[in-house]
């Protein structure tokens, strides 16, 4: 659940600072391993980004930093969908992501607690 917490700050703060990002929920394919994986496998600089996971790319040490502070209701909703999924379909690649993102693990209580009634 913490690797889950930590995945949705840096997608929640990312879609939050970039407005041109409305339309990034429906295309995320929440339900897609093949998705959720290379969009993990960007974030870590091991694949090739698309539009969407390059744009979100820039922004997650922001917002690991800021426990999604910026995120609307439904930007939350949304991160912690597509946080469950790849918890689902790629935990080791989700696990190596929230160790690169936040080494000491100090980020990932307060980011839970911002989409915990999301």
């Amino acid at each position: 659940m913490k690797t889950l917490m930590i995945f949705a700050v840096v997608l929640g703060l990312s879609l939050a600072n970039n407005p041109d990002q409305e339309e990034f929920e429906p295309s995320f394919k929440y339900s897609d391993q093949k998705y959720l994986c290379a969009a993990i496998d960007c974030f870590l600089g091991e694949a090739t980004c698309d539009a969407n996971t390059e744009s979100i790319k820039h922004s997650i040490q922001e917002a690991f930093n800021t426990a999604c502070a910026k995120c609307s209701p439904e930007q939350k909703r949304n991160v912690k969908n597509f946080f469950h999924n790849a918890e689902i379909n790629c935990p080791t690649r989700t696990r190596l992501f929230l160790q690169t993102y936040d080494k000491d693990g100090n980020l990932r209580y307060a980011f839970w607690e911002a989409l915990k009634h999301a």
